[in-house]
C-alpha cells in the first residue's frame, strides 16, 4: 500500500511538472514573435493560438463597448474565444496584483492607464511588448523603452449646464472658477486625479495644491463617479462640473443633454493602454488580440463607441472629441509621470476627501 501511494504521488508530481512546462512562458513567446515578421510571425501566433483557444481581457470598458470589439475579433479569429472581465480601474489593479503574487494569473491582457502601467511594469507584473502596430501611433503617445502605447485618451474637461449658465458668462479658465459668483455651484469628483496631475505638471506642486485649496473654499458639491456627475449636470442638479470625462459628456450631448464642455488649458489627458500580463495563460492568442485592437480595424470599432482614439487614421465618433484628439493643449500623463500620480493621490486623501466630510 505504501509503495502504491508513493507511485501515485510520483506520477502526480510528473504530471504537474509536465503541465507547468506545457504552459508557454510569456517572455519567451514575446521574444519569439518579435524575432519574426510578416506572414511568418502571423503563422507562428495563429498555429499556437489555435492550441490555446482563448484569450481574456481585463478592462474598464462597458459591456456595450467591449462586446462588439471582441465579437469582431472572434469573427476574424474564430478559433479563439475572447472574453472580458470588467471592473473599476483600482479593482482591476488589485486583481492583477493579487493573481501575480499568488502565481495564478488567469487573464492575458490588461486594459489600464499610463501611470498604473508603469507601476505594474516596475513590479514585473506585465511584460513589455512592442506590437508591429505601434508605428502607426504618434510618438507623443508612445514610450520608447517600455513598450507603452496609448491607444485612447481619457480627457478631463469642465462643463456647464446651458440652461443654468449662459454661454457668454461661462468660466473660460481654471482661475474663473474661483470667482465668488460660482460659490456653491460647482460639483467635483473627489478622486478625479487627472486634473490634479495635469496642473502639478504644468504649474508645480505648490501652485497646484494652493489652487485646489482655494477651489475647495467654493463649497464644492463632491460626488463620486464621473458618469454620475455628467448625468446630474445634464439634469440641472448643479450649474458646473469641474471635471467631466469628455467621451461620456460628448455622448450625452449628442443625445440632447443641455451641457457644454469647456476645456481649460492645460487639458488633462491620460492615455489608456494594453499590457500583456506576466504569466498569461494564452500568450499567443493574447498577442493576436493585442495587435488586432491596436490595428485600424480594432481601434475604429472601439472609437465608434465614443472613445477618444490616438491613432491618426481613426476618427472619434463626435466632432468635439476630434478637436480634443488633435489639440496641442493636451497635458499628457504618461508612464514616467507615475510619481506625480502618487503626489496627487496623497493630496486627495489628505485634503480633498477630508474636506468632503466622512
Amino acid at each position: 500500500m505504501a509503495m502504491k501511494k508513493t507511485t501515485i504521488l510520483f506520477i502526480f508530481l510528473i504530471l504537474s511538472f509536465v503541465g507547468s512546462r506545457l504552459k508557454a512562458d510569456t517572455k519567451t513567446v514575446i521574444a519569439k514573435a518579435s524575432s519574426l515578421s510578416g506572414k511568418a510571425r502571423e503563422a507562428y501566433l495563429i498555429e499556437n493560438a489555435k492550441k490555446e483557444g482563448a484569450a481574456q481581457l481585463i478592462t474598464t470598458l462597458r459591456n456595450d463597448e467591449f462586446s462588439p470589439l471582441l465579437n469582431r475579433f472572434m469573427a476574424r479569429y474564430p478559433f479563439i474565444r475572447a472574453t472580458a472581465l470588467r471592473g473599476l480601474m483600482e479593482k482591476n489593479l488589485t486583481r492583477v496584483e493579487t493573481e501575480f503574487l499568488a502565481s495564478r494569473v488567469t487573464s492575458d491582457i490588461w486594459n489600464t492607464k499610463a501611470t498604473f502601467y508603469d507601476w505594474a511594469r516596475l513590479r514585473g507584473m506585465i511584460v513589455p511588448y512592442f506590437s508591429p502596430e505601434q508605428v502607426a501611433y504618434p510618438k507623443r503617445f508612445r514610450g520608447e523603452r517600455d513598450g507603452f502605447v496609448g491607444i485612447m485618451i481619457s480627457v478631463g474637461v469642465p462643463g456647464y449646464n446651458r440652461r443654468l449658465v449662459k454661454d457668454e458668462e461661462a468660466p473660460r479658465s481654471y482661475q474663473d472658477l474661483l470667482d465668488l459668483k460660482w460659490r456653491g455651484k460647482i460639483s467635483m469628483e473627489p478622486n478625479g486625479d487627472k486634473s490634479i496631475m495635469a496642473l502639478i505638471m504644468a504649474w508645480g506642486k505648490e501652485r497646484a495644491f494652493n489652487y485646489f485649496r482655494q477651489l475647495l473654499r467654493q463649497d464644492l458639491d463632491l460626488r463620486r463617479g464621473h458618469a454620475l456627475l455628467a448625468q446630474l449636470l445634464c439634469a440641472g442638479e448643479f450649474p458646473i462640473t469641474f471635471e467631466l470625462n469628455a467621451h461620456s459628456a460628448a455622448e450625452l450631448i449628442h443625445k440632447g443633454c443641455p451641457i457644454r464642455m469647456t476645456p481649460f488649458s492645460p487639458i488633462p489627458a491620460e492615455p489608456g493602454t494594453l499590457a500583456v500580463l506576466n504569466g498569461a495563460p494564452h500568450p499567443h492568442a493574447a498577442l493576436l488580440l493585442y495587435d488586432w485592437i491596436l490595428s485600424r480595424e480594432g481601434l475604429t470599432e472601439l472609437a465608434s463607441r465614443g472613445r477618444v482614439p490616438t491613432r491618426p487614421d481613426v476618427k472619434p465618433a463626435y466632432p468635439e472629441l476630434e478637436d480634443l484628439q488633435k489639440s496641442e493643449q493636451l497635458r499628457l500623463i504618461m508612464p514616467e509621470n507615475r510619481p506625480v500620480m502618487e503626489d496627487a493621490h496623497r493630496f486627495i486623501q489628505e485634503v480633498i476627501l477630508k474636506a468632503g466630510g466622512p
